[in-house]
Parts: structure tokens; C-alpha cells; sequence
């Protein structure tokens, strides 16, 4: 058993709850990577790609590869720092009244490069297609310091990702965990 990541284009909202859709109510706490999209809705899409990434245990050390190209320290630090910035728990966001600040910024990015994916959950969250256009940015940034690393699952895996925010960045579409 592992971590599946699906990639669909061409969303559309529905309240036809037919097999062609996602529900974007699993990202409570991570309310930002869904962009546009609203929460607790059905979208009807297109399969575009379906990949495994791997155990878990394997996706975490993905995130930890893919941190340290952008940080030297600790990712559990890097956490600490950013991690108010896309995902909280509401009811925090609320009463401290950041969850303004953080929608004010039109989804156009956090500018830290792969926030969005380091500090993000692994199991059923969404990336919309404007956070994917901002991680397809920051993947093709650093493309040539992820393949000088010089191993072949992370490249390979970082390749993937490079592809499917691509795909879901410019046909209106978004990428699922599951």
C-alpha cells in the first residue's frame, strides 16, 4: 500500500456525484492549495495521469530531498516557520485573523519554492491548478539541482511531479492525493 497522486484537467463544478468527480472537502486544513476551488464542492474531471510515489515513509523522504534544495536546515524547522502560512487549522486561522492575509494573496504564491508540497498532507489533499502553476514554476527552477543529485528515485519522482503540475497548471485542472 502506498501513496497514489491522481492529475485531472478540465474541472467544472457539479452537484452530479457520478464517478467522474473529486470533492474538494478533505483540505480543510490545508484551505490554500485549493486555490479557486471551493470547499465541500463536487468538480467534474478528466483523468489525465495516475502515479504511485511510493510507501509513505518514501514520499517523506521525497519532501526532505526536495526541502533541501531550497533549505540546509531541518525540514521539521522549516515546518515551524512556514508552516501558518498554508496550512492551519481553521478555527486558529479565524480567530487570528490570518486566514485573511493568507486569501489576500489571490493565490498567486507563497513565494517559498515548494511550500505548497513540503508542508502539505499526504493523504486525500487537492493542489489546484494555481498552486500547481506555481509548483510547475519552482520544479522547473530547480530542475538541474534535483538531477545533480544524482538519485534516480527522487529524479525520477521530482520528473513526475514536473509533468503533472504542468498538466493540471494549464488545463484548469489540479492534482489529487489519495
Amino acid at each position: 500500500m502506498g501513496l497514489d497522486i491522481s492529475v485531472y484537467k478540465n474541472l467544472v463544478e457539479t452537484t452530479n456525484e457520478d464517478d467522474d468527480v473529486i470533492y474538494t472537502g478533505n483540505n480543510s486544513g490545508f484551505i490554500y492549495q485549493l486555490g479557486n476551488l471551493k470547499q465541500n464542492t463536487y468538480y467534474s474531471v478528466e483523468s489525465v495521469d495516475d502515479f504511485c510515489v511510493g510507501s509513505y515513509s518514501s514520499y517523506s523522504e521525497f519532501r526532505r530531498i526536495l526541502h533541501s534544495l531550497i533549505d540546509n536546515g531541518k525540514i521539521e524547522d522549516f515546518w515551524n516557520k512556514y508552516s501558518y502560512l498554508v496550512s492551519t487549522d481553521y478555527q486558529v486561522l479565524k480567530r487570528e485573523d490570518k486566514l485573511k492575509r493568507i486569501l489576500d494573496i489571490n493565490y498567486k504564491s507563497v513565494d517559498i519554492p515548494f511550500l505548497e508540497i513540503i508542508d502539505f498532507s499526504d493523504c486525500e489533499g487537492i493542489l489546484s491548478c494555481e498552486i500547481c502553476g506555481k509548483l510547475y514554476k519552482d520544479f522547473i527552477f530547480y530542475d538541474s539541482k534535483a538531477k545533480n543529485l544524482n538519485d534516480e528515485y527522487f529524479y525520477g519522482l521530482y520528473k513526475r511531479f514536473t509533468n503533472a503540475t504542468m498538466i493540471a497548471s494549464e488545463n484548469n485542472g489540479c492534482i489529487c492525493y489519495c
